[in-house]
């Protein structure tokens, strides 16, 4: 198994990491300082280049790689400007120098300016290029990639995954601890939104609304939990028996704190407390308010949310082999009752 892992991007985040987790983890993966590139995901702090330099000295030493994340999915017209091209270009040779060896990238296009102009670092496809078909697979293969990142929507389709990984010519990575909901049909506008939120614009919006209803749907449906795609620390073997590798911790936007305790339990392979303190997206509910950290079964005040992660091992099988017909099951509202406090 190799794991990786986000950084909120500074320094002392990826060195908190990195030796909170004992130097087992792969990669970490960050955002760079540049408005017109972006990233997949808001609210996290981009770097310069010095300090970029200064955290692949650091990870060096533990045998960890850096891998920063141009994986917006919209540029406009922009991008097939001179301009642009030459920018991007530049800020890829300039990450180069400082030790980068890989980049993470969502636009074929973008992939296209590293693979001619800088053969030697590694390409690794951004879930958010939807690679969840064959011929989606195949045009990355013959791009020539170096790995990519699945959707996490075929996170329990252990089949499909299985011919995904006899077709490829590259390594495939799964997300373990996205709590989104299962093709969520919001997804690709909210991946549109971090992209563009960047530079002014967050001065210009305050929050992000697509978190806002992610939230409040949550609360409002919380069986919709055992429908995502998340993947428990007992549950990495399956995936292992049919060739897969590399994953991907989310989260980076949460504190250091609560990477490093997830990862460690992903290392471990085993996790004793809440399953919602490993999921990314249930941060507000665990970690925001101090009587939600300490659930109390006999008191109103308890953590909204809380099943003991082992008891999930019970009903595991049930998930994996329902292929989420959830318009004609419905079973997910009945487990969750049975699990919840």
């Amino acid at each position: 198994m190799k794991l990786i892992v986000g950084s909120r991007g500074n320094l002392n985040s990826t060195r908190a990491i990195i030796e909170g987790t004992g130097g087992k983890i792969d990669e970490v993966y960050l955002s760079v300082k540049n408005s017109r590139f972006g990233s997949g995901r808001n609210y996290v702090h981009e770097v310069d280049i010095s300090e970029i330099a200064r955290q692949v000295e650091i990870a060096r030493k533990h045998d960890v790689h850096i891998s920063p994340a141009f994986n917006t999915v919209c540029f406009g017209v922009q991008k097939f400007n001179d301009s642009f091209r030459n920018e991007f270009a530049n800020l890829i040779s300039d990450l180069r120098e400082v030790g980068i060896d890989r980049i993470i990238i969502s636009d074929p296009y973008l992939m296209e300016i590293v693979r001619d102009k800088f053969p030697d670092i590694k390409i690794i496809v951004s879930v958010f290029s939807e690679v969840d078909s064959i011929n989606r697979l195949k045009f990355y293969n013959d791009l020539g990639v170096d790995r990519i990142v699945i959707p996490h929507e075929l996170n329990r389709n252990l089949e499909k995954l299985k011919r995904f990984v006899e077709v490829s010519k590259c390594d495939l990575e799964l997300l373990l601890n996205l709590g989104c909901s299962h093709y969520c049909a919001r997804g690709d506008t909210h991946s549109m939104f971090t992209g563009h939120y960047v530079g002014e614009m967050r001065k210009k919006v305050m929050g992000d609304c697509y978190n806002a209803y992610c939230s409040r749907y949550k609360l409002n449906h919380p069986s919709d939990f055992l429908s995502q795609d998340w993947i428990r620390p007992e549950d990495i073997y399956r995936y292992e028996e049919i060739g897969i590798e590399y994953f991907k911790i989310a989260g980076r936007a949460t504190s250091t704190s609560r990477v490093i305790k997830t990862t460690n339990a992903y290392l471990d392979r085993s996790y004793e407390g809440n399953i919602f303190e490993l999921i990314s997206t249930y941060y507000p509910f665990t970690d925001r308010v101090e009587e939600q950290r300490n659930p109390n079964p006999d008191s109103k005040k308890g953590n909204p949310l809380y099943i003991p992660n082992k008891k999930l091992d019970e009903i595991m099988d049930i998930l994996y082999e329902c292929g989420h017909r959830c318009d004609e099951c419905n079973r997910c509202e009945s487990l969750f009752n049975s699990l919840i406090s």
